[in-house]
């Protein structure tokens, strides 16, 4: 329940409602905490798309004029793909604990 709505409950501790109560202390805590991280999300995500977008647009023509009869496109066709199974399965290990 958002924190306005548990603000504008009549006060009454016994049924932890209104300002004051513990639900409203945890709906300010959960205010404080989500605020940061929905702020920063959106604005993150935009120089990643006009990045990939980039990436894609420099990229397109070398994918198109490669000759696929060369040794070494293979190898790099290889390495990169090394690359991505290695990342994945980086990716999905748990991290340490930090105690």
């Amino acid at each position: 329940m958002p924190r306005k709505s548990i603000e504008d409950e009549p006060r009454d501790l016994q049924a932890n409602t209104g300002k004051g109560s513990e639900r409203h202390k945890a709906s300010v805590v959960g205010d404080t905490v989500g605020d940061p991280l929905k702020d920063t999300a959106g604005p993150a995500l935009n120089p990643m798309i006009k990045v990939v977008n980039l990436v894609s647009l420099l990229v397109a023509p070398l994918l198109v004029t490669v000759d696929l009869s060369k040794w070494y496109v293979w190898v790099i066709i290889v390495a990169l793909l090394c690359g991505m199974i290695w990342a994945i399965s980086r990716s999905s290990k748990s991290m340490p604990d930090l105690e």
